[in-house]
């Protein structure tokens, strides 16, 4: 089942559908992008972090020099 959309998000979709075709790529890619960013950041601060970090004798990307 598809959740309703709103009247923002169906004028939000209209432009976009609006845009030209690598308008929208670099759209999307920017946003998968950012997602990933978004993902790793979460990661890098979890648990998962500091057990990985503690385990391979590696420390992380956000850790101080």
């Amino acid at each position: 089942m598809t959740p309703e959309l709103t009247d923002e998000s169906r004028e939000l979709l209209m432009a976009f559908d609006e845009l030209p075709e690598d308008d929208r790529a670099r759209i999307l890619s920017l946003v998968r992008s950012l997602s990933i960013c978004h993902v790793v950041e979460r990661l890098s601060k979890g648990p998962l972090r500091f057990a990985r970090a503690q385990g391979s004798g590696m420390s992380s990307i956000s850790d101080p020099v």
